[in-house]
Formats: structure tokens, C-alpha cells, sequence
């Protein structure tokens, strides 16, 4: 007989959190081992006495397991390659996955492995290492397969964590995929000395290989690459336009293995099934044979392997009408999936697919058997059901990284997942036939590419469906939420357990929350209201948010890079806005035109409203080309050229213009200079402004006193003049800068004179974002990284 569920439910929430425990204290191993062996031991006691005490003991254990699990998982042996972030080494290694090459828009293609290093050094001098990383290098034509060890110079770099609240994190992310480090490589090419390592692995990528090659003789190259996606994952030469239509309308998911492909091969295998009435022990090995060689093809890599358990625990739940018994494998897998790797609980892929199974498992089959009570027929009620089972239990993780619930998902399961489904079956069938005979298998190609074609068409159309803004819930917002939902799991004794407590304890409840409420009520009523000054990590380049005490929001620049590959605007910019509940603009000024300043804008004005563009004097046209937005978007948006002693008034945040030239020498000089007050705490904002303007300011007689300087050019040794310094005499000064950049930005000159003029330094490839919060008499500051986490 299966364990209780809430006795299961208790063991996975209290792994769970400690694991965030561990993840925010990082208290030592030592001290956590011997803790656990102490509760241990005593829980054995109890429970030989039948002591009730002996559960609680047991939940105890197991958040200080999770704890321990996760201070391995964050705390790399000193072998791991990692430790020799920095330095620039001759790597040696095994590759384990297919090699990837993307093109940069100025058509240069990069190569991308994922190497399983067994040695560092330089050459004469190689010693053993571990770890798995990341190898780029620019893409020669070298003919590398997994398998294959490779040999090459390259800078060894540390992942770093997320800047910025709510971002995605990429480190953490590739931690828990087994990615330690990255390593960049030079011109210099590789040695490749030929490998039989991994040889299922290598097969299942000449397959794949044969899939694309075929896909590619009769069908455009970015149709390929998307039913590739479909069938395989990644994202690689994939339309932006197609991506942005899946992601605006809720299916983005279609696009990487998730657990709807497998259960969607289960079921068509089960319907076959029926259909030669094959008998279910029998067929249940098919299944298993079908899921574990669909794992295979997709590259066995960790989320295809968490597709394949997630997509059987939905078939089981759905297909076979074994709810309950889902119900506690489904606790079971993520209580072991946390064991194995504790970093997949702040991994998103991971939350998404966990909490849309349990959905699905929990809510389908009673909202598919409510729809058909009420007319709808089986094909529709279940397909409704399945999309809002999986989405209910997931808006707390949608609303935390996207902020934003597609209304338009519901249309696009019935609409678009039919037909893409349609599409993956159709794709890998096609692959085999061509294996077989070429010309019918192209032929079947030509044909899904035909039906891509519509559902891209009935994508775009979808995704003008303004979405829902969705406030960061929060923990106990969360926890809340799925607490409700528990409750009214249906057939489950966890249900019948809780509800006697709630109905026990329903008054108290009930004073509970109303005091909560209250004292949220009275603690916002009398807390100061202040305004925000946000520098955000964008990397190399300059980028700032402002939000006054009424919740109206501008900004200073945003960021961006020159060859475009990433957009800061719409990857960094409005998922940092959207986090701290900003949904339009009232100005974005810019100091200047150059990329690193100007082009993130172009993400903003694609995602949401701005009111105003405030711009330098280079022209609209050397804007547009920055920020990369059609004509279009450049007509619908207002751009204006201040002049010097303009002055802007946002609920009582002050914005001056002390600066803005109208020709120069360089692109430099035409920085802007703006200063932004809200009562005694001002701050200078001054772009990429040289060191010959700012002599000319300081001569002139300008005032440019500031509590906070935003130090100029990324602390270039171009701009930062003393007598400027000693002018502004700031308290704090913010460099805006990116981790490891090619300029050696800041400049250790420029960090000495600030430090002569007393002010207190942020960076944020450092610190990340650096964050002011101010009534207008006292000035707070607070950053987002610190050393635990770097």
C-alpha cells in the first residue's frame, strides 16, 4: 500500500524548505550533519515508543537533508574547473552533447560544446580536473561529435548569478544542469583527437542530425529549426517572431521537451493500443519502450529525462484513471528529484512542470467530467481541462518570472496545440519513413512545414491579445494559494484530513487573516512614502529606474549591446519593471545614442506603454538604427531633444537638465547630464560625459552637487575629472558596469579618486542591482548581490 499522501506531502514541503534555508543562511555541513544525527536519532526513539513525536522528528530530518544536499550542491570540490575562474588555461575534455553553433547579426557563427573536463594546465603542464562546462569559440568548420575529446586555450569564467530581483538565473539554472563554468576560447581552433565515448548518445544525435537534413531539403531553414524545436528542443535558428507569438499566447512550452510531449506519444501509443487491442501489460511495455527511446532521441539530457517522469505520471493520471496512487508517485518524484539535484527547486523548467502535472493529475478528470455535465463533448471538455488544470497550479511561478497570464492561452491549447501536436507526431513519423524512403519522407515534411505555416499565422493572431499583468505573489502569498487549492483536491485523503482543521479552527482562521490585513493596512498607512532610484545590472551598459511614492515610473537609459544577439530590453529591462509592478512609462531618458545606453529601449517600447523619449541631439534616425524597432514604433512614440536648464516635474521627483549639447566631436561628448531630486536626495545621471565637458561644466560654474553620482563611462578613465569629483562631492558613487569586461572598466585611477573624495562605491558587476530608497530626508541603499551568493 502506498504511504499516506499528507505523511508524504509534509517529508516533500519540509525538504523543500530547507533547501531555502540552506540557499539563504549557507550554514555549515558540520554543523548541519550533526544536528540531523542528533534529531535522527531521536526520532528512531520515538517512534519504537509509538510516539507521534517520531513524524515531526521525520520532517525535521528531512529539511535538514534538503539543507545538506543543497550546501553540496552550491559548495563545488576544489578539482572543479570553476575555482580557476580568471585565469587563462589550455582545457581538455570530453564532449557530451551535440555541438551548437548560433550566427551573430554581422554573420559571424560561434560554437558552442559542452565538455566534460578531465584536464587543465598550459602545454607542457596539464593536471586533472572535473566539471562540466560551457566552451565557446568562434565556428572554423571543424567537424566536432560527442564523444570527441577536445583540447583549446580559453579564459575560464565563473557563471554569475542573477543582478537583479525576479530575473532569471542563469547560473543557478546551469548549476543544476551540471554546467559549472564556461570557458571562452580564442582563434586559435581546437584539437580534436577522435572519441567512442557515449556512443548511444552520439547515435541519437546522427539521428536527430537526419532529421534536420531532411526537414531542411524541402522546407525554409527557420521552419525546420521551429519543428525541429518541437520535436527535440532548443532554440536555436529559430524566428524571433514565432517565438514571441508562442510565448504572447502561453505555449512557449511546445518549443523544448516538456511532459506534454511524452504524454502526448503515450496516449497516441494507448489509442493505437486500443485500437489493435493489445492487452495492458504488453502494452504498458510498449509505453515504457516508447518514452525511454523518445528520452534517448531528445539528447537524454536532464529536462527531457524530467519530461519523460512528469509525462507518465499525467498519462497514469489521465489515461489510466489512477489518480490517487499519481497523486503520491508524483510526491514520491519530487522528493527524489530534489534528493538527487536540490538546485531543480529554483530551476523553472522544473516548477513549471512539476506544478502543471500536478494540476493535471489533481483537477483534469473532475473539470473534464464538469465540462461534459455541462454539453461540451469529450474531445473539447478534455482539452479544456487539461489547459486549465495545468495552468491553475502554476500562476504562482508564472506570476514570479513573466509577471503576465496569457488570456489568450485558452484559444491557443484549442486552436494551436491540436494542430502542433499534429506536427511533432507527424515529424517524427516522417523522420522514420525518410530512413526508409527518402522521397515519401521529404514529401510528409513538406507538408507539416505547410501546416507550421497556418498555425504560426493563427499564433500571431492570438498574441495581439493583450495579456494579464500578474503581481509577484510572494511566498506567503504562495503558500496561501496552494493551500486553498489543496484543500479542495478532490478524492484524496489529504482533503479529508485538512478539512476538519479548517473547520475546527475556521474562526481563528478567519481573526488570523483579518488582523494580517489590518496591520498591513495601519504599517502602509504610517510607513514614509518614498520614492525608488534602482540601478540595474545590465551588463556593460548603463541603465536606471526611478519610481515616485505614487507608483508612476521613468527611467535613464537601459541598457543594451552592440551586436544585438541579446535583447536587454525585453530580457532584463521589463521583467526587472514588471517585478516591481511598473506596467507604462512617463520617460525614458537617454543620455546618448550608443548601444550600451539606448538600445535596450527598444524591448521597452515593444512590451509596454511609453509616454516619452528624451533623447541627446544625434537625430531619431541614429536612434531607431540603436535601438533596432520598426518605423512603426518610431511614429506611435513621441521623442523629444531637451536643452540645458529643462526642467521635468514627476509627483514631486525632480529631473533637471544641466547639460545637452547640440553638436560634437564624438558620440561621447553628446552625452546628456541630468539630475534627479526628490527632496534632499539628488543624484547625477551623466551618461558617458567626458572629462573635457566635464572641466567646461565645472568652469562655467554649474551646479552639480549630488548625493549619488552615476560615475561616467562606466568609470572610464575618460571621464571622472577631480575638480568634477571634488564639485559634485557625492556620498555614494554607482558604476554601471559588466563582470569582466574587455575595457578593464573601472579604471583603478578612477576608483582611487572617488575613494579621495569620501564616496562610498557600488558596482554593479559586483554588487548587481543598487537600490536608493528615499522620503526626501533619509537616504537608504541596498544591493541585491552579496558575497554569499557570488
Amino acid at each position: 500500500m502506498m504511504c499516506d499522501g499528507i505523511f508524504l506531502v509534509g517529508l516533500a514541503a519540509a525538504l523543500a524548505l530547507g533547501v531555502v534555508f540552506e540557499w539563504n543562511f549557507l550554514i555549515a555541513i558540520s554543523t548541519l550533519a550533526a544536528i540531523f544525527a542528533a534529531i535522527f536519532a531521536v526520532g528512531i526513539g520515538l517512534a519504537i515508543r509509538k510516539n507521534k513525536g517520531a513524524y515531526l522528528c521525520l520532517c525535521i530530518s528531512f529539511f535538514l537533508l534538503g539543507a545538506m544536499r543543497l550546501f553540496e550542491g552550491v559548495n563545488l570540490p576544489e578539482s572543479d574547473i570553476s575555482n580557476l575562474s580568471g585565469k587563462d588555461c589550455k582545457v581538455a575534455g570530453v564532449v557530451k552533447d551535440a555541438p551548437r553553433i548560433t550566427e551573430k547579426a554581422d554573420g559571424e557563427k560561434r560554437l558552442r560544446l559542452t565538455l566534460e573536463v578531465n584536464k587543465v594546465g598550459n602545454y607542457k603542464d596539464m593536471q586533472k580536473a572535473t566539471g562540466t562546462v560551457y566552451f565557446y569559440a568562434p565556428y572554423n568548420g571543424e567537424a566536432v561529435n560527442i564523444g570527441d575529446t577536445v583540447e583549446a586555450f580559453g579564459s575560464i569564467r565563473r557563471i554569475r548569478p542573477a543582478g537583479n530581483p525576479g530575473a532569471y538565473d542563469r547560473r543557478t539554472h546551469l548549476l543544476s544542469e551540471g554546467i559549472t563554468a564556461e570557458v571562452f576560447g580564442g582563434k586559435s581552433g581546437l584539437e580534436i583527437i577522435k572519441g567512442e565515448e557515449y556512443p548511444i548518445l552520439r547515435k541519437a544525435a546522427e539521428i536527430r542530425s537526419h532529421y534536420k537534413e531532411s526537414m531542411e531539403k524541402v522546407m525554409p531553414k527557420q521552419d525546420a529549426a521551429a519543428i525541429f524545436a518541437m520535436l527535440f528542443g532548443g532554440y536555436e535558428g529559430l524566428r524571433e517572431e514565432l517565438t514571441e507569438a508562442f510565448t504572447r499566447t502561453g505555449i512557449v512550452h511546445i518549443l523544448s521537451v516538456s511532459g506534454s510531449h511524452v504524454s502526448m506519444l503515450a496516449a497516441v501509443v494507448a489509442i493505437l493500443g486500443g485500437i489493435f487491442r493489445i492487452p495492458k501489460i504488453p502494452l504498458a511495455i510498449i509505453l515504457f519502450f516508447t518514452i525511454a527511446f523518445y528520452t534517448l532521441l531528445a539528447g537524454f539530457v536532464p529536462p527531457a529525462l524530467r519530461a519523460a517522469v512528469m509525462g507518465s505520471l499525467v498519462f497514469m493520471g489521465t489515461a489510466l484513471s489512477r489518480d490517487v496512487d499519481s497523486k503520491r508517485l508524483l510526491t514520491l518524484t519530487g522528493i527524489g528529484f530534489l534528493l538527487v539535484n536540490p538546485l531543480l527547486l529554483f530551476h523553472i523548467s522544473f516548477q513549471l512542470s512539476f506544478t502543471a502535472t500536478a494540476g493535471i493529475i489533481c483537477f483534469g478528470k473532475r473539470l473534464s467530467m464538469f465540462f461534459e455535465s455541462k454539453g461540451l463533448k469529450y474531445v473539447f471538455a478534455s482539452s479544456l481541462a487539461l489547459t486549465l488544470s495545468a495552468q491553475v497550479l502554476t500562476i504562482p511561478v508564472i506570476a514570479w518570472y513573466f509577471h503576465r497570464l496569457p488570456i489568450s492561452s485558452v484559444a491557443a491549447n484549442f486552436l494551436i496545440v491540436p494542430p502542433v501536436e499534429l506536427i511533432i507526431i507527424i515529424g517524427l513519423f516522417s523522420g522514420i519513413v525518410a530512413f526508409i524512403t527518402p522521397f515519401l519522407g521529404n514529401a510528409i515534411f513538406f507538408f507539416d512545414s505547410l501546416l507550421l505555416g497556418a498555425v504560426y499565422e493563427a499564433a500571431r493572431l492570438l498574441a495581439k491579445i493583450p495579456p494579464l499583468y500578474l503581481p509577484t505573489m510572494g511566498f506567503l502569498i504562495s503558500g496561501i494559494y496552494y493551500l486553498f487549492f489543496m484543500y479542495f483536491m478532490p478524492d484524496d485523503n489529504i482533503r479529508e484530513k485538512i478539512k476538519p482543521v479548517f473547520a475546527k479552527y475556521r474562526g481563528n482562521l478567519a481573526i488570523l487573516l483579518i488582523s494580517f490585513a489590518v496591520a498591513g493596512l495601519i504599517v502602509n498607512a504610517f510607513k514614509p512614502k518614498e520614492a525608488m532610484f534602482a540601478f540595474i545590472d545590465v551588463g556593460q551598459g548603463d541603465a536606471m529606474v526611478v519610481k515616485t511614492p505614487k507608483g508612476r515610473a521613468f527611467m535613464f537609459d537601459a541598457g543594451g549591446n552592440r551586436d544585438g544577439n541579446f535583447d536587454v530590453g525585453a530580457r532584463v529591462d521589463v521583467p526587472f519593471l514588471l517585478y516591481h509592478g511598473i506596467t507604462e512609462l512617463e520617460y525614458i531618458f537617454l543620455s546618448h545614442v550608443h548601444e550600451d545606453h539606448a538600445a535596450g529601449t527598444g524591448g521597452i517600447l515593444k512590451s509596454m506603454p511609453v509616454k516619452e523619449v528624451v533623447t541627446a541631439a544625434e537625430g531619431k534616425e541614429a536612434y531607431q538604427k540603436s535601438m533596432k524597432v520598426s518605423a512603426k514604433i518610431m511614429e506611435r512614440t513621441r521623442f523629444s531633444e531637451p536643452s540645458a536648464g529643462d526642467v521635468y516635474n514627476i509627483d514631486g521627483v525632480v529631473v533637471e537638465v544641466l547639460y545637452a549639447p547640440k553638436t560634437a566631436k564624438g558620440e561621447n561628448e553628446m552625452s546628456n547630464l541630468y539630475r534627479v531630486s526628490y527632496g534632499a536626495a539628488s543624484f547625477l545621471i551623466t551618461g558617458d560625459l567626458v572629462k573635457e565637458d566635464e572641466i567646461k561644466l565645472v568652469e562655467k560654474g554649474v551646479d552639480l552637487t549630488a548625493t549619488v553620482l552615476k560615475v561616467g563611462h562606466h568609470g572610464s578613465k575618460t571621464s571622472s575629472d577631480e575638480a568634477f569629483l571634488k564639485k559634485v562631492a557625492p556620498k555614494y558613487a554607482v558604476i554601471s558596469v559588466g563582470e569582466d569586461n574587455p575595457f578593464g572598466h573601472p579604471d583603478d585611477e578612477t576608483l582611487k579618486k572617488l575613494k579621495t573624495v569620501g564616496a562610498k562605491i557600488y558596482r554593479t558587476d559586483k554588487d548587481g542591482a543598487v537600490f536608493f530608497y528615499t522620503d526626501g530626508k533619509k537616504l537608504r541603499v541596498k544591493n541585491y548581490l552579496y558575497s554569499g551568493r557570488q
